[in-house]
C-alpha cells in the first residue's frame, strides 16, 4: 500500500494495489445499487471509475451509484501513488440518489399513461374502440356529445386517470391525471393540446420517495378507412423529487406513437397493435439529508410493445352487451442513466377483461400483469366507465 493513501473503507474489503507505472488502484466491494462518494483528501491526482468497461473521469469530490449486478468498482488514481495523496470513500444505499429506479418509474408511468389517454381517444373518436393492454384506468371524453347525429363533435374534451402498483426491488403505487382538447380538422385526423399530473410513492431499501410531475404537451391521431390508426404525443413535464431528506426539480422531454389495426372475422374482432415510447430526462447535482453530493444525472428510456387483442363480439344481428377479450403483449425496454446504469426488460403482458355498453356509457373491467423493470413486477385490476356527455 503507498504511503499516506488511506482507505476508511476496509471493512467493505477495500484494498489497493500499484500497477505499472506508478499508477495506484483501489478496489471495493460493493453490493447492486451501492451509493460510493469518493473524495480526495489531498494532491491532484484524477479519479477515475472502472465498471467493467473501461476507466471514466469520476468528479471530486463526486458519487457513483453501482447497478444491479455489479460487485465492485476499482478506482484509479493516476500520477497520485505517492504520500502526497490520499482518497476517501464513503458507502451507503443508493437510497439517498436518484439512480434512475424511482425516476425511470415516475417517467415510465405518466409516459404509459399519456400514451394510453391519447390511444384510447382516438380510438374514440374514430370509432373504432381499444386495444390498449391497459393497466388501473378511467377514461372519459365528450365525443357523446353529438350536435349533428351523423357526426363527431368538431371539439373534443377528454381525460384519464391510471394507477398502478409495484413489488419488487420497489414497493409502492403511482397515480396519473393526463387530459386533452383536440379538434378535427378533418374527417380522419385530430389535432390537440394535453396536461397532466403524476405522483409517484416507492419505498427503495425502506427510504420512502416521492415524485411530483406536472406536463404538458400536444398530440394528434390520424384515421385510415376505419381499418387502421395512428396517434402519438410530445410532452414536456418537471418532475419535482423528495428524497432522504432532498427535494429538487429536473426536466424530462417524452413522446410516443401507437399503431392500432382492426380486422373482424365473424364473431371475433383482432386487433394487432404496435407502442413506441420513450423519454429522456435531465436530473441536477444536488446534496441528500445526510450531506452527500449527488452528482447530476441523465436518464433516457426507450421501450415498445407489439401484441394482439382478441374480442368475442357477437354477430350483427346479436351482439355481445358485454364483450369479453384476452390480450398478450410483449414489452421490450432499455432504461439508461449515469447513476444507475443499463437497465433492459424483455416480458410478457397479459391482460383479460369485459367490456360493454351499460347506463349510456361504456363499462370496462380489465386485469393484467407484467414488468416495469428487471426487477420490479406491476400488476393491475382496472374498472373504467366512459362517460357520455
Amino acid at each position: 500500500m503507498a504511503q499516506g493513501l488511506s482507505i476508511p473503507c476496509a471493512e467493505r474489503g477495500a484494498s489497493y494495489r500499484v500497477l505499472n507505472g506508478g499508477i495506484g488502484v483501489m478496489e471495493v466491494a460493493v453490493k447492486p445499487h451501492d451509493l460510493l462518494s469518493w473524495r480526495a483528501l489531498s494532491g491532484k491526482g484524477q479519479l477515475m471509475i472502472d465498471i467493467g468497461a473501461g476507466y471514466r473521469p469520476a468528479p471530486t469530490p463526486g458519487t457513483f451509484s453501482t447497478h444491479a449486478g455489479l460487485v465492485s468498482v476499482r478506482i484509479k488514481v493516476e500520477g497520485a501513488a505517492s504520500a502526497a495523496t490520499a482518497v476517501s470513500c464513503v458507502a451507503g444505499s443508493a437510497k439517498d440518489a436518484p439512480n434512475g429506479v424511482s425516476a425511470e418509474v415516475a417517467a415510465d408511468s405518466q409516459t404509459f399513461a399519456t400514451s394510453t389517454g391519447v390511444g384510447l381517444n382516438a380510438q374514440n373518436r374514430f370509432k373504432s374502440g381499444g386495444t390498449i393492454v391497459s393497466r388501473n384506468l378511467m377514461f372519459m371524453s365528450t365525443s357523446g356529445m353529438v350536435s349533428d347525429r351523423f357526426l363527431p363533435p368538431e371539439w373534443n374534451a377528454w381525460a384519464t386517470l391510471e394507477g398502478r402498483s409495484y413489488s419488487g426491488v420497489l414497493d409502492g403505487h403511482s397515480f396519473d391525471l393526463v387530459g386533452g382538447v383536440d379538434r378535427l380538422v378533418s374527417p380522419d385526423l385530430l389535432v390537440g393540446v394535453l396536461g397532466g399530473f403524476g405522483r409517484t410513492f416507492v419505498t427503495d431499501a425502506g427510504t420512502p420517495e416521492t415524485v411530483t410531475s406536472p406536463m404538458l404537451g400536444a398530440y394528434f391521431g390520424r384515421n385510415w378507412n376505419d381499418a387502421l390508426i395512428l396517434d402519438g404525443f410530445v410532452a414536456f413535464a418537471a418532475p419535482r423529487y423528495g428524497i432522504s431528506g432532498a427535494t429538487f426539480s429536473s426536466r424530462r422531454l417524452s413522446g410516443g406513437m401507437t399503431l392500432t389495426g382492426r380486422v373482424r372475422h365473424d364473431t371475433v374482432t383482432v386487433e394487432p397493435f404496435l407502442f413506441a415510447r420513450a423519454y429522456h430526462e435531465w436530473q441536477p447535482t444536488y446534496t441528500t439529508g445526510l450531506g452527500a453530493v449527488v452528482a447530476a444525472n441523465e436518464a433516457i428510456n426507450v421501450s415498445a410493445s407489439l401484441g394482439v387483442r382478441v374480442s368475442m363480439t357477437g354477430t350483427a344481428e346479436a351482439p355481445n352487451r358485454l364483450v369479453p377479450y384476452v390480450s398478450a403483449a410483449a414489452d421490450m425496454r432499455r432504461a439508461s442513466s449515469t447513476l444507475g446504469g443499463v437497465d433492459l426488460v424483455s416480458a410478457p403482458r397479459i391482460g383479460l377483461g369485459l367490456r360493454g355498453d351499460i347506463a349510456g356509457g361504456q363499462m370496462s373491467l380489465d386485469f393484467d400483469f407484467g414488468k416495469t423493470r428487471s426487477d420490479t413486477y406491476d400488476r393491475g385490476m382496472k374498472f373504467g366507465y366512459e362517460m357520455k356527455f
